[in-house]
């Protein structure tokens, strides 16, 4: 209860400061713990508190959200829970491949290098509406996955924590949880376990292994280029103190957070907008660096600390909620759409064969196989797609994302 009470104390004045403005200000909302956390708070402040002039509010909150028509990638049902306590206004976006194919050039030229997933493109017209509806300001739920244990990968390090300090009895609980909540069989259990104690090399080659043979050529790589290169893969760190704080450090410091900062930086730039982000506030980051392991992750339930202080703000479907979305797009859909035949003029393209990076036969064999409805490309071919079109731009001669967009046209 201590724990709560500090965590809230703490976030309550993080979101408080990160609303000081003398322009308008509105919040992202995707329907995760994180977002709508923000919102919630935010809300509270704006009514009671009155945060902000009533000038540069307006009538009620302005919450902005990425949707899609499927319901796989959708969580309008979530951001309908948050709109229902807060009153707040909704702005809602639904990024389409048609849209995708014409903001690609811009958007790359914004970015300045290649984007690893299509949910970039989804933030950017998030952001474009922000700036339509006239907020300058947009505060965002960044850092608040890497600080307090939200993604699901995390929990494997938290057992191998437990496993290295021989937590036999919270070790069995954690996962008897997890494997009521999740399905998973028993050799993954154990294969999750050992992963952390690994040397990074066997986990590489295990990863091979899974996804085709021992060859990177799932990756759509040209051999030469995983032989020659392969050495100057990112290592994550070998662990020497407790595992799990050791791997969130390393995702707020290097591995996950930098990147989507940077990402978010340029998009909201982009349209002239600030971006916000409450839950690095130095004391909030401090005070999450603290914490004992357990108030992070639970059986099988992540944020603990951020469940039991927002208790009675949050609306309880969100708060008690273990699915975990992301910002995740309809990407294989788009590459059977107009994606795809972009796609298709890429990997068929001369410049394409040239680079050196990857094995063009493979990548038309895989992405037929895509479309055969085989093999799921979503991810991988978005990455191709962006590299390429980074190179045209930045490396070929053209960095004017108008006159390439219409080259591709």
């Amino acid at each position: 209860d201590a724990y709560a009470e500090r965590f809230r104390e703490l976030f309550e004045d993080a979101v408080r400061i990160h609303l000081r403005s003398d322009v308008s200000v509105g919040t992202c909302l995707s329907g995760g713990l994180d977002s709508s956390s923000i919102a919630c708070v935010a809300n509270r402040l704006l009514l009671d508190e009155h945060a902000l002039p009533s000038s540069l509010v307006g009538e009620r909150q302005k919450t902005f959200s990425s949707c899609f028509e499927d319901e796989r990638f959708d969580e309008r049902p979530f951001i309908r829970q948050v709109l229902s306590v807060t009153g707040a206004e909704a702005n809602y976006v639904f990024p389409a491949a048609p849209k995708l194919v014409e903001t690609l050039p811009r958007l790359i030229w914004h970015q300045e290098q290649p984007i690893f997933s299509t949910s970039v493109f989804a933030q950017w017209c998030v952001m474009e509406r922000v700036a339509e509806r006239g907020v300058r300001v947009l505060l965002d739920g960044q850092g608040g996955d890497e600080l307090f244990g939200g993604y699901h990968q995390y929990f494997h390090y938290f057992w191998s924590g437990l496993l290295k300090k021989r937590r036999w009895r919270v070790l069995w609980n954690e996962v008897r949880s997890y494997r009521r909540a999740y399905p998973l069989s028993f050799p993954h259990t154990v294969f999750l376990l050992a992963k952390s104690f690994m040397p990074p090399a066997w986990v590489r080659w295990l990863r091979q292994f899974k996804r085709e043979g021992v060859s990177l050529g799932a990756l759509g790589l040209s051999a030469d280029f995983v032989h020659a290169y392969s050495n100057r893969a990112r290592r994550p760190p070998f662990w020497k103190g407790d595992l799990f704080e050791d791997y969130l450090l390393d995702s707020l410091t290097t591995s996950s957070l930098p990147s989507l900062l940077r990402y978010e930086d340029r998009n909201s730039m982009a349209h002239s907008v600030e971006a916000r982000v409450p839950f690095l506030d130095v004391r909030l980051v401090e005070f999450a660096l603290s914490l004992p392991p357990e108030q992070k992750i639970q059986e099988a339930l992540t944020k603990i600390i951020m469940r039991n202080g927002l208790r009675g703000i949050l609306p309880e479907k969100i708060r008690v909620r273990r699915d975990k979305m992301g910002f995740d797009t309809p990407e294989k859909t788009w590459l059977n759409a107009e994606l795809g035949k972009l796609l298709e003029e890429i990997i068929h393209s001369a410049s394409f064969a040239q680079r050196g990076y990857f094995d063009p036969p493979k990548a038309q064999e895989m992405f037929a196989a895509h479309q055969a409805g085989r093999r799921d490309l979503s991810f991988t071919a978005s990455r191709w797609l962006s590299l390429e079109l980074w190179f045209r731009q930045f490396i070929d001669g053209d960095a004017s994302p108008f006159n390439y967009a219409r080259s591709i046209h």
